[in-house]
């Protein structure tokens, strides 16, 4: 946390409490705090691990200096980055050598730490890419009766005997039995659903009667049950048994702990499953000391105790993570690793994690089950688990995955030599390895005169000059088994000094890189050095996780404060985050002084300041206009990539219908008896369609489909390749709409073009549609056939429309009632049209069509032999934000489209919005919204993909089910991207345009001309004053302030087209004397429909607490020193349709006295004078 040391004088006088109080403001001065707490989340300190150890880095975290290679940016995939006199091939096989044979599997995490840390880099690089395996033992019972063959694992209690090649030490002591101590079996369970006879789990007895056992086990009951088993836990002593169940659910992972307390003089014994399940034992009896013995530990059998139990077939079923403890643990001790790896430690007398990989060939399989608790009780796969492939089957083929959902496979290497993937990995190293050695000229073997080696291989009898050092080792099956080559003494030696020198010369270039920060990950400066090149930019360095403990911050442990694993550690995203800081910060040290460092910094580290805060600079203008108040975004929107994208396409489903009859009334004119499908196009009245568009100089098209309509049929012809509609643009500058929907031999094609130039790169916003001849919504069109047309482009850059094209057609495509039928009918005509039985559809993307044998539509052969453009299906560019609206978008309307894309705005957002269906006029709203702004990104294994549709429509038109309504898409590249971001700078209308905040102190007051005007204080001609009614209320204060409504805010701004409707409902006279804006309030109460789940107060308040500790004081860097900084506040107000109004008590007194409500409080007024005087 920021510790506040002092505050000056010019701190606030004011001592009332405030609900949230900034950690910073200017006048008060701060230290600046380092990394992460060296405590865990249960309050404990680093335990058993490398920290403070002289020769380990693990833990130093940001302090100055390197102690390894592994700490620079190198390539080290790239020999000629790191290897300059050493052998590659050498170098290869003494990092394969290190981590075969020395890789501490069985040891503590300091072990394992210090063993790591003190890896050269290259070394590091192999180990980290070296194959790795968690897994498990999947064991398959015999049948009744048959009680040694199947598979099982035999542990005999001695230590380090079984594989002395594996063990380090061969202590030959006995240690399963727990003496006094208490005992604790923990493991993790898979059995397979279906009835079973007895089995053993564990056994660990002597003796055949009760009266002579001694000993534990753990047992399955016999049982039919598929669901359920009974587990037991058995300890025998002399004629003295106890026991306790536990029952165990098949067909899924269990967690299963049995704890034997001997701690006390009771003691007890209990069994628990899952960490919720506990039973207690209904036997429980005191045993006497369980002395050790060198009796074995079986895995999956085990011998019978005749009248007691009897097993009938050995195990079937999976176990892992076998855990045999001399202590007792609680529920929370387990749950914070039962579903990941642990090291050795205290009171952990073994350790079998199943984790021994399987090789291809039985002759190269290896029997060992390894221990991993350092006490060297390694045991034996029976002869029959090989042959019978125990290890062989993977997780996929068995259908269910490991339990160890969190284990951190980079402590698991796979460490048997004969396994394929370690075969195939060092084969892919020497290869490199041999190929560099022969072209690298200072190879210091090559520096020395070969009369030397050959004196030397002369001397010590080596069949070559190297030796075998060079070759691939030679291996046995079990891990620490591989024999690294020799080599003559002289070489040995002087491949120890090449290695001293390449190291040399790697740290030598680190401290030349110490200067150069960039956004890759090699021949950049070292994590361990960016604090101190930002001190030499005059800037701090935040600690972005101040409260993260230890295992948060080194390994990524329980971020999310669940049990979890986190690919990246806290440590590795922090210094991600100070390099994209370095990176941009001679930009923002440009900029110092201004919001947009401010936002720059925010940004360089990977978020949107316009999405999470406001900066709010107080002051502004007197005089304000609604229209007048927008506010600058930048923000990611996808779009769907075509490119390269050979067949791909997208098309809306289902077709642009109404399922069911019609419930909104008003225009356009509706009838019931007419055809369903007829009545309910959302094409048969006005209609709009937007979308935004890339495409490139470089495209393999001249020409290039941009949207279309197509229609379903008739069920005896394909479906959906009638084209009646298609957007086409060309690379010669022109911008095309062909339009035929009359099933007319006389009706001609609709033709109309825009002299946009669409390959150029830049986003472009188009727009087309049809204003019905019959619709009066905002003037009188004065047409009793023919409908206007029109096509619009427009690009833009940044906030501003730098090109805008429009070009409008009339076009008689009312009913011919004689001699053909509209593709698109309006609601007042019933014929019925087969060509149009299902509805119309958006098809994007190289989708087939085959000519159609329908006249005067494009796709007709005549028209396609005639002009074959009229039917072109041909894209490569980007698409996003696609819209379909069943009324007329004005052009106001539109352009404001373009300055916002995120708004879907109309006219009227109380009647023609989403959730309004009983006002007239509801007809005509927002259809459909691609806007691509979803979590799937990728097509799936087929190539195809789902685009959702964001326009909540109601149910009811879709049978209920609204995830009906999408764009499907097929061709595209399997598993490829195809929604890619695009970063876009906007505008908005600004929500706050009543609040006294402005981020332009600059105003231009007087304009030569009246075209250039477009603020409410600006004016024609010189301005030589300000009135003191105009004067500014400017001043220095700024601050940074969270509020949730902002995003809510933002969001109702995309319902509005403009604010006119807004202003006419704070204006309106006759609203004077309400309580409230009648009008506003029903916008509120149509847009909270949108709303489908309640806003993450407490998530978006946390994220606010860890920005203000963590960035407050080093964002006062970047301002001006006379700039009054209230520090970082979460703000809590109304959102912009929550606004309170003044209630007028005594109204009455505007009307006459016989109109007066004399049931509420009588009107008095009266006069009073007198003098104010102090007592």
């Amino acid at each position: 946390m920021v510790d506040v040391l002092r505050s000056s004088q010019n701190s606030a006088k004011n001592n009332s409490p405030r609900l949230f109080t900034p950690l910073t403001t200017r006048g008060v001065e701060y230290s600046f705090a380092g990394g992460a707490s060296n405590q865990t989340t249960d309050g404990t300190f680093t335990e058993n691990t490398s920290a403070g150890e002289k020769d380990s880095f693990t833990y130093e975290g940001d302090i100055d200096g390197i102690k390894s290679t592994q700490q620079l940016k190198v390539d080290w995939s790239d020999f000629a980055q790191h290897t300059f006199f050493q052998s590659a091939q050498v170098k290869v096989n003494t990092a394969l050598d290190l981590i075969l044979n020395e890789y501490p599997f069985d040891g503590t995490q300091k072990a394992t730490e210090l063993f790591l840390d003190q890896l050269t880099g290259y070394e590091r690089w192999v180990f980290n890419n070296f194959p790795k395996y968690e897994g498990y033992l999947n064991i398959s019972g015999t049948q009744p009766s048959d009680t040694t063959g199947g598979t099982f694992v035999v542990i005999p209690d001695i230590a380090g005997t079984t594989f002395p090649g594996v063990s380090r030490v061969s202590r030959g002591n006995s240690l399963l039995n727990p003496g006094t101590s208490s005992l604790m079996l923990e493991f993790q369970l898979r059995l397979p659903e279906q009835g079973n006879y007895n089995q053993y789990v564990l056994d660990k007895h002597i003796g055949t009667t009760l009266g002579d056992s001694e000993g534990w086990a753990v047992t399955i009951q016999s049982g039919s049950s598929t669901t359920y088993a009974t587990m037991s836990f058995h300890g025998f002593q002399a004629g003295k048994y106890t026991s306790v169940n536990a029952v165990v659910p098949k067909g899924q992972w269990n967690h299963i702990a049995f704890i034997w307390d001997r701690g006390s003089v009771s003691g007890s014994l209990k069994s628990v499953v899952n960490l919720e399940t506990t039973q207690t034992s209904s036997n429980f009896m005191v045993l006497n000391e369980m002395l050790p013995n060198t009796q074995s530990l079986y895995i999956g059998t085990g011998s019978a105790i005749s009248t007691y139990f009897v097993p009938e077939q050995t195990f079937s079923g999976s176990i892992d993570e076998l855990r045999i403890w001399h202590k007792t643990k609680t529920v929370d001790q387990m749950k914070q690793d039962r579903t990941k790896t642990i090291f050795a430690q205290e009171n952990l007398v073994a350790y079998y994690r199943f984790d021994e990989a399987m090789v291809s060939a039985s002759a190269d399989q290896s029997t060992v089950v390894i221990d991993s608790s350092g006490n060297e009780l390694h045991g034996e796969l029976s002869a029959y688990a090989i042959l019978g492939g125990v290890r062989t089957i993977s997780t996929a083929s068995i259908g269910f995955s490991s339990p160890m959902t969190n284990a951190r496979l980079s402590f698991l290497p796979v460490l048997f030599p004969k396994s394929p993937d370690v075969i195939d990995y060092a084969a892919s190293l020497a290869v490199g390895a041999s190929e560099y050695d022969e072209k690298n000229p200072s190879l210091i073997t090559k520096l020395v005169p070969r009369h030397y080696f050959e004196e030397g291989q002369k001397q010590e009898g080596m069949d070559t000059e190297v030796g075998t050092i060079i070759d691939t080792m030679t291996s046995g099956v079990d891990p620490r088994s591989s024999v690294l080559g020799g080599t003559q003494a002289f070489i040995l030696l002087l491949y120890t000094w090449a290695k001293f020198f390449d190291e040399i010369k790697l740290f030598t270039k680190g401290f030349k890189d110490m200067g150069w920060v960039d956004y890759d990950q090699t021949g950049t400066s070292a994590d361990a050095f960016l604090k101190n090149y930002a001190k030499e930019l005059g800037i701090e360095l935040p600690a972005f996780f101040q409260n993260a403990d230890i295992k948060q911050f080194i390994y990524g442990d329980n971020i999310d404060n669940s049990i979890s694993l986190n690919e990246y550690s806290l440590q590795s995203i922090q210094n991600t985050l100070w390099r994209r800081l370095l990176t941009n910060m001679p930009e923002i040290l440009k900029s110092k002084g201004t919001t947009y460092a401010l936002k720059q910094y925010v940004r360089s580290l990977g978020m949107e300041p316009d999405s999470i805060f406001r900066i709010r600079e107080y002051g502004g203008a007197s005089k304000k206009s609604l229209q007048h108040s927008r506010e600058d975004k930048v923000e990611t929107f996808f779009f769907a990539d075509f490119m390269n994208q050979t067949g791909s396409y997208l098309y809306s489903s289902p077709p642009m219908n109404r399922n069911g009859a019609r419930t909104e009334p008003g225009w356009p004119i509706r009838d019931n008896t007419y055809n369903t499908n007829a009545t309910n196009s959302f094409l048969s009245g006005s209609w709009t369609f937007e979308g935004m568009y890339k495409l490139y100089s470089d495209s393999a098209f001249y020409s290039q489909s941009l949207v279309r309509f197509e229609v379903g049929k008739d069920t005896t012809v394909l479906d959906r390749d009638v084209i009646t509609a298609n957007l086409v643009a060309s690379d010669e500058g022109a911008l095309t709409l062909y339009y035929r929907d009359n099933i007319y031999v006389g009706d001609s094609i609709l033709s109309m073009s825009v002299p946009a130039n669409l390959y150029d790169g830049d986003v472009w916003h188009l727009s087309f549609g049809r204003r019905r001849w019959d619709d009066n919504t905002y003037d009188d069109l004065n047409s009793v056939s023919s409908s206007l047309f029109f096509l619009r482009a427009a690009k833009k850059m940044g906030n501003e429309i730098i090109e805008s094209y429009e070009e409008t057609k009339w076009h008689d495509d009312r009913q011919k009632t004689f001699n053909g039928v509209s593709i698109f009918p309006p609601l007042n005509v019933a014929i019925v049209n087969p060509y149009n039985l299902s509805g119309s559809y958006l098809v994007i993307g190289n989708k087939p069509v085959v000519p159609s044998s329908v006249n005067s539509v494009l796709s007709f052969s005549t028209s396609i032999a005639s002009n074959p453009t009229v039917a072109l299906t041909d894209f490569d560019g980007r698409v996003a934000e696609l819209r379909m609206y069943s009324e007329y978008i004005p052009q106001p309307i539109w352009k404001e489209h373009i300055k916002n894309p995120r708004s879907v705005g109309v006219s009227n957002p109380v009647n023609n919005w989403n959730f309004d269906f009983t006002s007239t006029g509801s007809w005509q709203r927002l259809r459909h919204q691609f806007s691509f702004d979803q979590p799937e990104k990728y097509a799936d294994g087929s190539g195809n993909f789902v685009v959702t549709d964001f326009s909540q429509l109601p149910t009811t038109y879709f049978d209920g089910d609204q995830t009906k309504y999408k764009m499907l898409g097929y061709g595209f590249e399997a598993d490829s991207l195809v929604l890619k971001p695009i970063d876009m700078v906007y505008t908005q209308i600004s929500p706050k345009f009543d609040s006294s905040v402005t981020s332009e102190k600059i105003r231009i007051r007087g304009f030569n001309s009246i075209e250039s005007i477009e603020n409410p204080w600006e004016q024609f001609g010189p301005a030589y004053d300000i009135e003191l009614s105009e004067t500014p209320t400017d001043n220095t204060k700024i601050s940074i302030d969270f509020s949730v409504i902002d995003a809510l805010d933002k969001d109702i701004m995309t319902i509005f087209g403009n604010l006119d409707e807004f202003d006419n409902a704070l204006g309106a006279p006759e609203n004077q004397f309400e309580e409230s804006y009648p009008q506003i309030d029903a916008m509120r109460k149509n847009y909270f429909n949108k709303l489908e789940t309640k806003l993450n107060l407490r998530g978006f308040f946390e994220f606010y607490k860890w920005f203000d500790t963590n960035f407050g004081s080093y964002l006062l860097q970047l301002l001006p020193y006379n700039a009054k900084f209230n520090g970082t506040n979460y703000v809590i107000e109304s959102h912009m349709l929550e606004r309170g109004k003044f209630v007028y008590k005594s109204d009455d007194v505007y009307v006459g006295e016989g109109n007066r409500d004399y049931t509420r409080a009588q009107i008095t007024v009266q006069f009073i004078a007198g003098t104010l005087g102090r007592f």
